[in-house]
């Protein structure tokens, strides 16, 4: 997702959350005592910790799988490049959110066997989600 989407899917959220509590123009409150008084966190840190479940769990699934099949085939050397601008992946998305956590992120072949180690560990890839 681009910065744009992230800002925008937060600020519609936002919006819901005042009106739910009956918060309307004139009056006013910062999104972090809105996100505190509705006990909630913005959106896009849920889609980001969704998204880490999600590659903990297919991490940990045996390697004959489409999804471990499908993250070993990333990393193969591929013929020839796409003209203009990289296309954004499902891959290049977790290695971000990786790289954002202060983790090894998904860029090699080896980051990915040793991100599975880790990920074989539940209670320690929860302490980094």
């Amino acid at each position: 997702m681009t910065k744009a989407l992230v800002s925008e899917i937060d600020r519609c959220h936002r919006r819901q959350l005042r009106s739910l509590i009956g918060i309307r123009f004139p009056n006013r409150i910062s999104n972090i005592n809105l996100y505190q008084r509705c006990r909630e966190e913005p959106l896009s840190a849920t889609i980001e910790k969704a998204r880490m479940q999600m590659l903990g769990h297919a991490l940990r699934l045996s390697p004959d799988t489409p999804a471990q099949q499908a993250m070993s085939g990333y990393f193969t050397p591929q013929q020839r490049g796409y003209k203009g601008r990289p296309r954004s992946s499902l891959v290049g998305t977790l290695n971000q959110d990786l790289l954002s956590r202060g983790k090894l992120g998904l860029s090699s072949r080896s980051h990915l066997d040793d991100l599975s180690k880790f990920a074989a560990d539940r209670n320690g890839w929860r302490q980094i989600i």
